[in-house]
C-alpha cells in the first residue's frame, strides 16, 4: 500500500539520519581525545615550570581547530537540505575558478603552482556552496599532503557525467590503497597533521549530489569528481582556459 510504503520510507530516513548522528557524536569524541589530552598535559608542565611552550600549544590548537571544521563540515555535507539546490544548474567551470580563487593566497603562501585546464559550458545540477567546499577541500588536502604543481581540470565524461580532477606530482598510489583513503580518519601517512576526513567529505558531498569520487590513474597522485551533466541555457562551444601562480613547487 502507498501509505505503508510512505511509513516505511519515513522510518528509514529516520533511522539513516540517528545513525549518522550517532556515528558523528562517536566520531568527534575519538578523535578529539588525542589532541585535548596532549594540551592537557602541555598545560600541566607549563603550570610546573612556569615556561610554556606557546608555539607547541599553538600548534595543538590549530590541530583541534582544523579537525572541528572538519567534522563541522562532514555534517553538513550529510544533513544539508538539497531539496531546493538540485534544481538549477550551475556551471562547473565557475566553481572550480571561485575555489582556485578561495586557495590561491594559501597556495602563493607556500610557493606551490596551481592550474586549470577547463571545458565551457558544462554544468552539474549540484548545491552551489557543497560544490565549492569540496573542491576547496581536495585544493587544501594537495597542498597539505601533496607536491609540485596541482592541476585542476574540467571535462565531460561518458553516460552523462561531467568529471572534475584534482591532481599534483606527489607518487601515485594502488587503486586499493587510494579507495581507503576516502574512509573517515584514514590518512595516507598515519603521523601527518591532517584530519583524515578531507576525502571522506569529499565523498559524501559528490553521493549527495549524485555522483561520485575515485582517485585517478596518474601520473602523480588526484581525485576525480563525477557528477550528473545538467543542461545549461546558452552552452559555449568547448574552450579551454588556464590560469596559474608563478610559484616555484614545494615538497610534501
Amino acid at each position: 500500500m502507498p501509505l505503508a510504503r510512505a511509513a516505511n520510507d519515513a522510518f528509514d530516513r529516520l533511522a539513516g539520519a540517528y545513525e549518522s548522528e550517532r556515528r558523528f557524536t562517536a566520531d568527534a569524541a575519538h578523535e578529539l581525545r588525542t589532541p585535548l589530552a596532549v594540551l592537557d598535559l602541555r598545560l600541566q608542565k607549563a603550570r610546573r615550570s612556569g615556561a610554556p611552550e606557546w608555539d607547541a600549544i599553538a600548534g595543538d590548537m590549530r590541530q583541534m581547530q582544523h579537525l572541528v571544521d572538519q567534522l563541522l563540515a562532514l555534517a553538513r555535507a550529510e544533513q544539508a537540505d538539497l531539496s531546493t539546490e538540485l534544481a538549477a544548474p550551475v556551471s562547473a567551470a565557475r566553481l572550480v575558478r571561485e575555489a582556485v580563487a578561495d586557495m590561491l593566497p594559501a597556495y602563493e603562501a607556500a610557493q606551490r603552482a596551481i592550474e586549470i585546464d577547463v571545458e565551457e559550458g558544462l554544468a552539474v545540477p549540484a548545491g552551489r556552496d557543497l560544490l565549492r567546499q569540496a573542491l576547496r577541500n581536495l585544493l587544501d588536502n594537495a597542498i597539505r599532503h601533496g607536491r609540485g604543481t596541482t592541476r585542476v581540470v574540467v571535462r565531460k565524461a561518458g553516460s552523462g557525467m561531467v568529471e572534475i580532477s584534482v591532481g599534483d606530482e606527489g607518487p601515485a598510489v594502488s587503486p586499493a590503497a587510494a579507495e581507503l583513503l576516502f574512509d573517515r580518519f584514514r590518512k595516507g601517512r598515519q603521523h601527518s597533521t591532517g584530519s583524515g576526513l578531507g576525502l571522506a567529505i569529499v565523498r559524501s558531498i559528490c553521493r549527495r549530489l549524485g555522483g561520485d569520487t575515485q582517485a585517478g590513474s596518474g601520473p602523480g597522485f588526484s581525485v576525480v569528481l563525477l557528477l550528473p551533466a545538467a543542461a545549461q541555457p546558452g552552452d559555449s562551444t568547448p574552450t579551454q582556459s588556464s590560469a596559474s601562480s608563478s610559484s616555484p613547487s614545494a615538497t610534501r
